[in-house]
């Protein structure tokens, strides 16, 4: 993978927040839905080319590059996708809430839970 200079999409948020005193959503609604279009098309090359999905979904995984163009790191808990999962992964802020406390013998579906990590991505980088 090339070098991102532009940092990961959380601190992007943030800096946003810290410099212009306004989340993403009112400071500009276009760079929002650009980001948030690029992580979804990121997700789902994942999901189409490799039939994996991430499961751990979360702003600190997309970098940026010079010009702000969204690239998904962080490929360590992968999981084929039509395979149930059978353990909790990812970032406890970010999951599913079927992926909680699972128990003996019990599994989720790992491409609903990408999709669900993306809902709460919008959410995180629309309002910080």
């Amino acid at each position: 993978m090339e070098y991102c200079r532009g940092g990961d999409l959380f601190d992007f948020v943030a800096n946003v927040i810290q410099t212009h005193k306004k989340n993403l959503f009112t400071y500009d609604l276009n760079l929002l839905k650009k980001l948030f279009k690029q992580a979804c098309q990121g997700v789902n090359s994942l999901h189409t080319k490799t039939k994996h999905a991430h499961l751990d979904i979360k702003a600190e995984n997309f970098l940026l590059d010079e010009n702000n163009h969204i690239k998904l790191c962080d490929l360590c808990w992968a999981h084929p996708l039509y395979v149930e999962c059978e353990r909790e992964l990812g970032t406890k802020s970010y999951k599913a809430p079927e992926v909680f406390g699972l128990e003996i013998c019990e599994t989720f579906n790992p491409l609903k839970a990408d999709i669900f990590a993306l809902g709460v991505l919008l959410f995180i980088i629309a309002f910080g």
